[in-house]
């Protein structure tokens, strides 16, 4: 299991495909006006990347993922959702919370 520093560097080269993947969408938009073309080029990368941080942040007890929940639903805390724990409401927005979840440590 990472530790948070170590976490967090991980889940930036995240945050950081999507803006590149963003970008290069965002330029199909302006060569082709109009379309819906857009680029799936390294999402099969991203996809096992998760799988493996998955698998070393213990992730895998339930019948879906924090991590992936974070990472697509939650679109790494930009369009943050509830959750509950122990009867308590927060939204996952920001990797710090998410990696209290899945240690079940304090901030």
């Amino acid at each position: 299991m990472y530790t948070l520093d170590e976490f967090k560097l991980k889940m930036k080269a995240i945050e950081d495909f999507n803006k590149e993947h963003d970008e290069v969408n965002e330029g199909i938009k302006l060569i082709c006006p109009g379309t819906h073309a857009m680029t799936e080029i390294g999402c099969r990368l991203l996809d096992s990347y998760v799988e493996l941080l998955e698998e070393v942040m213990e992730d895998t007890d339930s019948d879906y993922s924090w991590i992936s929940w974070f990472v697509y639903d939650c679109n790494m805390g930009k369009d943050p959702l509830e959750y509950t724990i122990d009867g308590i409401i927060d939204e996952m927005d920001s990797v710090e919370k998410l990696y209290k979840v899945l240690t079940n440590k304090g901030e």
